[in-house]
């Protein structure tokens, strides 16, 4: 059960303003009068009684808080422990993906490379193809002149 963190920070000052006030009711709460110990045997229990009940009461409710902040701990607990697991599950995917990265600026490097050389051999050739062109068109023009000057003849 994940942990809905934006109700516990939105609610957390309430919760805490509660605290406080319990705590508060509880420190200026009436104090029983101390028993009289020469009233009869029959009021002395029945107060006693009473007082019992009362504790009783407390621990009841104490026992009820108690439970819930242990459900609370333990839901905590869980969820520290889910994030951890993220946590371990992002860091491991981290590293993946910077190895992943490596690789690929790796390739990018090798194909960038082998991109200057094709460049290079591309350049090449067109000198080549250039040259040849002019070439061939010289030894046209020289095939042309040639043939002029024997029909002119």
């Amino acid at each position: 059960m994940p942990i809905p963190w934006d109700k516990v920070i939105l609610h957390g000052p309430q919760v805490l303003d509660a605290a406080r006030g319990l705590y508060g009711k509880w420190q200026t709460r009436s104090k029983a009068d101390a028993i009289d110990p020469n009233a009869e045997i029959h009021v002395q229990v029945r107060e006693l009684a009473l007082r019992l009940k009362a504790v009783e009461e407390g621990e009841e409710t104490q026992s009820g808080i108690i439970e819930k902040l242990a459900e609370q701990s333990q839901a905590l607990s869980t969820g520290i422990a889910e994030v951890k697991t993220h946590v371990m599950e992002f860091e491991s995917r981290s590293e993946v993906w910077d190895k992943m990265e490596n690789g690929v600026s790796d390739q990018m490097r090798h194909y960038s490379a082998q991109l200057e050389k094709l460049e290079q051999a591309s350049a090449a050739h067109s000198r080549k193809l250039a040259l040849a062109l002019y070439t061939a068109f010289a030894s046209f023009a020289i095939a042309i002149t040639a043939l002029v000057i024997v029909l002119i003849r």
